[in-house]
């Protein structure tokens, strides 16, 4: 659910008339890091603080601003703390 949610995020975003390179990037970095993930034989969390952790994990290091948004949006989470 998550991938699908990146997959159209990025396709609005492509296609939007108001350039946000920045999102993009977020999006496309997400889309990337979750694409290490074996889905066969390990679940994506849904809860953001689970999810970022593991986000946190495979990038080794954290999360930028833009991508920390992205991941409360995804979980359905509109506050984003900071």
């Amino acid at each position: 659910m998550i991938m699908i949610h990146l997959l159209l995020k990025e396709q609005e975003l492509i296609n939007s008339d108001e350039p946000q390179k920045g999102r993009l990037k977020a999006v496309q970095s997400l889309r990337a890091l979750l694409a290490q993930v074996d889905h066969t034989s390990e679940e994506i969390p849904s809860a953001p603080g689970r999810l970022l952790r593991l986000l946190t994990s495979l990038k080794g290091e954290p999360l930028d601003e833009e991508e920390e948004k992205l991941v409360y949006e995804m979980t359905n989470n509109k506050r984003f703390p900071g």
